[in-house]
C-alpha cells in the first residue's frame, strides 16, 4: 500500500510492497520516460489502492497543466505519464477529481 505524503513533505510518494519500498521526490522524478514509468506503474498497480493513483494522476495533470508554455515538451511527457498509469493500473480520473483530491499544488 502507498503511502501518500503529496504536499505535505515536499511531493514525497512512497510505494511500499512484500520485499521493500520506494519513495519518490515526484518533482524531480517526474515527467520520466516511458520505460521507466512502465516501471514504477506496475509497481503501482500491485501494491497501491485507486485513490492513491488517483492522486498520482492528479498530480501529473496539474503539473502539465502549470509548466510554462516554453516546457510543452515536458508537460506532454506529463500527460504521456499520466496515460500510461490510467492504462496499466485501470484507474481514471472521474468528472471532479481533478479538483476533489488534495495534493498541495
Amino acid at each position: 500500500m502507498a503511502e501518500k505524503h503529496i504536499g505535505q513533505t515536499n511531493g514525497v510518494f512512497t510505494v511500499r510492497y512484500p520485499c521493500g519500498r520506494l519513495t519518490l521526490c515526484l518533482e524531480t522524478f517526474f515527467p520520466v520516460t516511458q520505460k521507466k514509468a512502465r516501471q514504477l506503474f506496475r509497481l503501482m498497480k500491485e501494491n497501491s489502492e485507486e485513490i492513491e493513483v488517483q492522486e498520482l494522476l492528479v498530480y501529473l495533470h496539474r503539473r502539465a497543466e502549470r509548466l510554462p508554455p516554453e516546457s510543452a515538451r515536458t508537460a506532454e511527457r506529463c500527460r504521456k505519464n499520466a496515460a500510461l498509469l490510467s492504462k496499466i493500473t485501470g484507474v481514471s480520473l472521474k468528472d471532479g477529481d481533478a479538483f476533489g483530491l488534495s495534493l498541495g499544488n
